[in-house]
Order: C-alpha cells, then sequence, then structure tokens
C-alpha cells in the first residue's frame, strides 16, 4: 500500500447502513472489524474516489489493482494480490476499469474473480463496456454461480467524491434493492433500466449527450471568436443565457484558459463514442450522429491529447479556424 496516495474524505455527510441491513455479512461489520466484506478491483480516479467513499462510511474492502502502487492508503482496505483474492474475500464485488479488455481480464484466467466466485456474490461492473460484453459476462457470472449486475456511472470525479454520481443498473431487481443502502453511498440516485446489459446502453446514450454538449460549447465559443469577440466575452455571454448549465459551468475555466485538467478524458470519451456507434450498426440503427461526435475526438487522441479532459475538443475545432 502506498502512505502517499491518501483517499480524500469528503466532509459531506455520508449514508449510515443500520445493524440490520438484509445482507447478512455486512451485519458481520458490527462483530470483526478486520473483516473484508466488500470487494473493490480498480484504483483510478474515479474508482479510489468511489472505494474512498464506502472505506468512510465504515465499510471493509478487500481491494485490487493492476499496479499495486496506485492503491490509496486506508486502514479499512486490504489489498489482495489477485483478482481471485477478492472474490475469495467478499460477497459484493465491485470494479471499475477503463474497458472491456480490462474487465475480461478481471473476470476470466487462472487467477480471475471466476477461479474463486462463492455461490451467491453479486459482482458489480461499474466500468464502461459495451451492452454485448455486459451480457456475457453475466452469463459467465451466472454460469459460476454468482449475480452480474451493470451500473455504469454518469458523472466525473468531483461527483464521485461527493457521493453524487447517477447510477444507471441494469439486472436483477431483487439484489439491486438489497444493494440500496451501498449504493446511496456513492450516488445521489439509481435508475433501473433493465437486465443485464441496460446499465450500459443507457451509459452510451447519456455519454452520446455529453459528447454533443461538448463539442456545441466549443463551437460556440470558436464562432464567437472568429466574429471578433474575446474568449471571455463569449463565455459570458453563454453562462449568463438561459442555454447555461452546471455541465458548461464545470468547463468555462478549462476553455477560458484553454488548459484541460482531466475529469474525464478524450480517451475515454472517444471510447464511449466508439461503442454507441458500435452498437448503432449492430441493432442496424444509423451511427451517424455518434460517427460525426467522434470524429474531433478521436483526432485530438491521434495528436495525443489523450489524457487531457474531453474539453481539450476545443483545441481541434480552433484548428479548423487557423
Amino acid at each position: 500500500m502506498n502512505p502517499e496516495i491518501p483517499i480524500l474524505h469528503q466532509e459531506d455527510d455520508l449514508p449510515e447502513i443500520s445493524a440490520d441491513y438484509p445482507i447478512p455479512h455486512i451485519q458481520a461489520r458490527q462483530e470483526d472489524s478486520d473483516s473484508p466484506l466488500l470487494g473493490w478491483i480498480g484504483f483510478g480516479s474515479m474508482g479510489s474516489a468511489m472505494a474512498g467513499r464506502l472505506l468512510d462510511a465504515g465499510m471493509n474492502l478487500s481491494g485490487y489493482n493492476r499496479n499495486e502502487g496506485k492503491i490509496p492508503a486506508h486502514p479499512r482496505l486490504t489489498i489482495a494480490k489477485t483478482p481471485g483474492d477478492v472474490a475469495r474475500d467478499a460477497r459484493i464485488l465491485f470494479m471499475m476499469l477503463t474497458d472491456a479488455q480490462a474487465t475480461q481480464s478481471v473476470l476470466s484466467g487462472d487467477t480471475g474473480i471466476l477461479s474463486r466466485l462463492s455461490p451467491g456474490t453479486i459482482v458489480i461492473n461499474m466500468s464502461t463496456i459495451s451492452p454485448k460484453q455486459a451480457e456475457m459476462e453475466d452469463r459467465m457470472v451466472k454460469d459460476a454461480g454468482g449475480v452480474y449486475l451493470d451500473i455504469p456511472v454518469s458523472g466525473s470525479v468531483i461527483p464521485a467524491q461527493k457521493g453524487q454520481l447517477l447510477l444507471l443498473a441494469g439486472g436483477p431487481e431483487k439484489e439491486l434493492s438489497s444493494l440500496a443502502p451501498i449504493l446511496a453511498i456513492l450516488g445521489k440516485e439509481t435508475l433501473h433500466l433493465g437486465k443485464a446489459g441496460a446499465g450500459m446502453t443507457g451509459k452510451l446514450v447519456i455519454n452520446t449527450l455529453l459528447a454533443a454538449q461538448m463539442e456545441a460549447l466549443a463551437e460556440t465559443v470558436s464562432l464567437g471568436e472568429d466574429l471578433g469577440f474575446a474568449r471571455e466575452k463569449v463565455l459570458d455571454l453563454v453562462f449568463k443565457s438561459p442555454l447555461s448549465c452546471a455541465f458548461y459551468q464545470l468547463k468555462k475555466d478549462n476553455l477560458s484558459n484553454r488548459d484541460y485538467p482531466k475529469a474525464f478524458s478524450v480517451a475515454l470519451m472517444e471510447k464511449d463514442l466508439a461503442l454507441a456507434q458500435q452498437e448503432c450498426s449492430e441493432r442496424s440503427i444509423s451511427s451517424e450522429f455518434a460517427e460525426k461526435l467522434r470524429t474531433p475526438f478521436r483526432k485530438a487522441l491521434d495528436q495525443g491529447m489523450g489524457d487531457l479532459d474531453l474539453s481539450a475538443v476545443f483545441e481541434i475545432v480552433r484548428s479548423r479556424k487557423a
């Protein structure tokens, strides 16, 4: 464990989980504070923020990350050597990983989750993957005796730290309901969208809107500059108009300073648009909108901006005007 990487503690109130919570091994936390009760795999920016809220709420976690040095320090967090070790210790297991290749690697193999999954264990994938991949993982987990839910999130690091994410759930309603007190620590609301894969479908839909909003703001500011306004004047116009929104407010300084500290990266935005485009094609739905939205993010990725915030797409828009 790396003591130099602290989990951010938020001062806002965390929901309490009562001693009579209906999942037995959560009750046990009152009796055995050293026993890992939940599993968490994936300690990137989002994973660390979300796991940190569970830890600060009194949960004990068994955690795994491919790069162990990125696992934050916390007295309630036990580092596992393999994903299988997490599955051995926990009966509710979260994954928050980059893509389908990562989730497949963590699930499968000699040391994967499925190698040591106990019957009835709930596996929750909060990564963003294709609906088809989620359906396949659902079958794999079921075949191993577990229960699978796909619950990707809408929101970035700051909402994750504050427990203000929107959770988009696919999977069985009974198990989802049983998780409500835990999910309330992670997000402001959980929307049950249907069977396994539905959560991922919802994520692709909402992230298509995210890309559209970001590109619309970038194009609007660029147009204003081309028509002779200073950038600050255009931004002032946007943010004092009825069209302003919380998302635009978050990106104001990025565009103003042409500096793009990562909240949600160009690389992840491009990946999600590629998944949306693929999903449309597989369902014989027009993918033209997703394809058009994807183009500037793909250009940004090709120009080495993958690890910058998605608002860096403004640089691609401005480069067309040069």
